[in-house]
């Protein structure tokens, strides 16, 4: 009878969670896609592509620096 009780206070806290990060973003993403027409959609998919875009080039400069200056360390490194 305690373990089922358990059980029950458990599955309530999870579901009252979900509510709640859901409502942390201000609405569910479902109600947020459906308030969407077509053009808002389309612009928000490329707008993130271009971030994400973006965001890939500056990793890819930040570990192309890390690596001539290991590189760099590395040939100073060696007696002479």
């Amino acid at each position: 009878m305690g373990m089922i009780r358990v059980a029950e206070i458990s599955i309530g806290v999870m579901s009252r969670s979900s509510r709640v990060v859901g409502t942390l973003f201000g609405r569910n993403r479902q109600e947020y896609l459906a308030d969407m027409d077509a053009n808002s959609m389309e612009r928000v998919w490329h707008g993130a592509h271009r971030k994400a875009h973006e965001k890939n080039w500056s990793s890819i400069f930040v570990w192309a620096i890390l690596g001539i200056m290991s590189i760099s360390v590395l040939i100073a490194a060696v007696p002479k």
